[in-house]
């Protein structure tokens, strides 16, 4: 939970950088607003003026000024009827609503933008003003909604062909299904992301999508995999010189190497985290890194250390009320004091950790209420503002009626023309620098495009070139021609490389053994993990064993001798759900023993349904109870069908859900009778229809064998 934290601090940084970012110029684009706002005698340009103003003042942080002008511009919008204007200053007064907290009156006021954009047309407007929507549902815990909002925003832009901005409305889906939880679905949405932004070469955000992979291996523990994603993005944020990014992602390999005990490691990036983090006064990550440099040195026995580092981020967060990381640094910091035997202090901090506790809790209570204020609160200070800002009008209209008597009193030609000269100087010589400022960036933008797009093709020829190695364990051709009489092998990795396999052998009595299964993981790591399954099971065959249930047997103790390698406590617990059967042709028999994955025998458009064991091959609660050995007499046009669980999983259709065995049965019997290469042909089909433009979720292996 502590990486999912700042996680999502994270990615509400990225998904609140759809505001522009401003500078020093910001102050020129408000003194030329603001002549141009007294000058012009349209009123739909004045409405288009004071909009970006409120635009400019609302990312430097001046919410007053922000919305002041909003309001000034939908004034002016609703007189003239000009409905962009009204839609726009919506949108903008509805924004800084969201930042104050006042989420309700954001979403009202923003419904009603957006079913203006909706009205006139304009639908790429529309579709990301969804998107914030969701956004802000998010941020109010209503998940379900959010995630409605997102997936509205994502249909529109699949529809109007906005596909450079389909990565962004990915990341969001990821965003809420992160935020209910749903880890796996969240990874594969922020993949999807990484994957677009990748291939129209939006090189400044990758960085980030690999931070939010990483982060949900993270949470998911599997650490390798979020240790490989976060390296990548630690040296894409260097290269491109995104040196704050880099502190989130410094951080999470701390926290990965804190919960493996590599105190070393964890203190050395939680240093580099907290040098970045202090350097952008990041608070929040300073008292991040504080805490968490307490606790590695109060694991090492540095109690001094440790105290000093816990104190000063109990301090941070007290000051920026970052309650969740007080009540953690006062729970620490009562440890740390029983240990060094201050009872005192010690019974002290936890009763501030359980009052801050309750405050939480009272905070979380309250909130319906506090918006509920704020609503009143900020309608009484938009009307105060406005007489404020009136006055303020007048007097710098007053002022500059004297300034124009003075300036007119002297000598206006000769001011004139050194005004002139001025300008065109300084403007050839900002001409000059732009130029070559742009030259340097189109420089280093192609040198980056060039490192990561050298990377990616490593990535690709590696990951190309262990799939002809996988493929070269799997059951060949000459095989199973020698060996079946008709069939078809319906096999479709999810990525280059598969965790799903397809494996057969001769056995000792004569008998031909077909394995199909379902590896744990897909891709790399999948791919790997059946390459040791397929090892272990040639190991048993090699014994002599033709027993089914005793080569299951045989391979999961294989599997978990192997495993109890990989360095953790208890051994790996990865392995393969599998179904092995044995065909004799002499007696028209199937012998079998199957792991989670059941067999299906077609017979004149019934299903016979041989029942798997209800455990994989590999360690397991039940490692120790040993595999059924099943036998069942075969009939001449029998179809017997062998699965993984990738097909029924495949997400699609109408609705966007699993195409579930039921689906899967009804599909095999209607087939049954036709030529193998025919169903082959009909399941390749009806999978393409069913997933549409979704993604494939997991590998897929589906074998049919006529008798």
């Amino acid at each position: 939970m502590k990486n999912y934290a700042i996680y999502y601090l994270f990615s509400f940084i990225f998904f609140c950088s759809i505001c522009k970012s401003v500078g020093a110029q910001e102050i020129v684009q408000i003194d030329s607003l603001n002549k141009i706002l007294k000058s012009s005698k349209s009123d739909s340009i004045k409405a288009n003026c004071m909009n970006k103003l409120s635009e400019i003042y609302r990312a430097v942080g001046n919410l007053d000024s922000a919305n002041y002008y909003s309001f000034k511009s939908l004034k002016i919008s609703k007189r003239i009827n000009y409905k962009q204007g009204v839609a726009t200053s919506l949108y903008y007064l509805s924004i800084v609503n969201y930042i104050r907290g006042n989420y309700i009156n954001a979403i009202d006021t923003m419904t009603i933008a957006a079913e203006m954009f909706k009205t006139a047309g304009n639908l790429k407007d529309y579709s990301s003003l969804l998107s914030v929507i969701g956004g802000i549902e998010n941020a109010m815990g209503n998940l379900s909604s959010a995630l409605d909002y997102q997936l509205q925003s994502l249909k529109i832009k699949e529809i109007i062909g906005d596909s450079t901005n389909l990565p962004t409305a990915f990341n969001n889906i990821g965003n809420v299904y992160a935020s209910s939880f749903e880890f796996e679905k969240a990874l594969s949405y922020f993949q999807r992301a990484l994957k677009l932004n990748i291939k129209f070469k939006k090189f400044n955000v990758i960085p980030d999508n690999y931070f939010s992979i990483a982060n949900m291996y993270s949470t998911m523990k599997c650490d390798s995999l979020a240790l490989v994603n976060v390296n990548i993005s630690i040296h894409l944020s260097d290269s491109l010189g995104q040196i704050e990014s880099l502190s989130y992602s410094y951080g999470l390999v701390a926290s990965i190497l804190l919960e493996k005990n590599d105190f070393k490691g964890a203190s050395e990036y939680c240093m580099k985290s907290l040098a970045i983090s202090e350097k952008f006064d990041d608070k929040r990550m300073i008292a991040v890194n504080c805490k968490r440099l307490g606790i590695i040195y109060q694991k090492n026995g540095e109690k001094k250390k440790a105290e000093s580092f816990m104190l000063k981020a109990l301090q941070i967060a007290e000051e920026i009320n970052f309650l969740e990381n007080v009540i953690e640094c006062q729970y620490s910091l009562s440890q740390l004091y029983e240990e060094n035997g201050d009872y005192q202090k010690a019974l002290l901090y936890y009763k501030e950790c359980k009052d801050a506790e309750a405050k939480l809790f009272n905070e979380e209570k309250g909130k319906e209420m506090t918006r509920k204020e704020m609503t009143y609160e900020f309608d009484k200070k938009q009307a105060i503002n406005k007489l404020e800002q009136n006055k303020k009008d007048a007097v710098a209209r007053e002022k500059e009626n004297k300034q124009k008597i003075i300036i007119y009193s002297i000598s206006f030609g000769l001011l004139l023309v050194l005004f002139i000269l001025f300008v065109i100087f300084r403007s050839y010589r900002q001409k000059q620098k732009a130029n070559y400022i742009i030259t340097q960036q189109k420089n280093e933008v192609e040198n980056q495009k060039n490192i990561i797009e050298e990377k990616h093709k490593e990535i690709t020829d590696s990951i190309n070139y262990a799939e002809r190695i996988q493929r070269s364990f799997l059951a060949t051709t000459e095989l199973l021609d020698e060996n079946l009489n008709e069939y078809f092998v319906f096999f479709l990795p999810k990525d280059i490389v598969s965790g799903d396999f397809y494996w057969a052998n001769k056995l000792n009595n004569g008998n031909f053994v077909l394995v199909t299964a379902d590896s744990t993981g897909h891709g790399v790591p999948g791919a790997i993990m059946s390459i040791l399954n397929i090892s272990s099971l040639e190991k048993a065959i090699d014994q002599g064993l033709i027993n089914p249930s005793e080569i299951l047997n045989k391979t999961r103790k294989t599997i978990i001798e192997r495993l109890k390698k990989d360095g953790s406590q208890e051994g790996g617990k990865d392995g393969m759900d599998a179904s092995l059967i044995c065909f004799d042709g002499l007696n028209q028999k199937l012998t079998y023993s199957a792991a989670n994955n059941p067999i299906w025998i077609v017979r004149t458009k019934n299903v016979i349904e041989l029942s798997p064991d209800k455990m994989p091959v590999g360690k397991h609660n039940n490692d120790d109870v040993p595999f059924t050995h099943h036998s069942f007499d075969l009939q001449k046009n029998d179809m017997v069908y062998t699965f993984t669980d990738g097909l029924p999983d495949q997400f699609g259709g109408p609705k966007g859900k699993k195409f579930m065995y039921k689906q899967l049965k009804e599909l095999l019997i209607n087939i049954s009778e036709f030529p193998m290469l025919k169903q082959k042909d009909i399941l390749t089909s009806s999978l393409n229809n069913w997933k549409g433009d979704l993604d494939q979720v997991d590998d897929i292996c589906l074998i049919g064998i006529r008798i």
